[in-house]
């Protein structure tokens, strides 16, 4: 009889006693959890960001040299090709005054 009476008065069954016992901690746990995991994650985008700009930086600098290095012989060819270019505008300006009749005036040139 008294554990007919105990059982009703705790809603029909020993358990009762114990639903939502630990509800409140395991809600605080989670949070502390959640708390953590956030702390984590925004520690490693942190860590990440960092480690990607040290690499950007590396990854620039490396492309500079290689720059320095292939610049010089495509600045000696560019200088190459204007010299060849300034000759040959002499030359067909010597040219038109040798067919126009100036022979005698630029001989010494010819």
């Amino acid at each position: 009889m008294r554990t007919w009476r105990w059982r009703r008065a705790t809603g029909g069954s020993w358990a009762s006693g114990f639903r939502g016992c630990g509800k409140p901690r395991d809600k605080e746990s989670a949070s502390q959890k959640r708390d953590v995991l956030k702390h984590h994650f925004s520690d490693l985008k942190g860590s990440l960001g960092k480690l990607f700009d040290e690499r950007l930086v590396t990854l620039l600098q490396e492309v500079d040299t290689i720059e320095q290095k292939t610049i010089k012989p495509l600045d000696d060819c560019q200088k190459l090709i204007e010299h060849g270019v300034d000759t040959a505008d002499d030359l067909v300006r010597e040219g038109e005054i040798a067919i126009h009749g100036g022979i005698e005036e630029h001989n010494d040139k010819l």
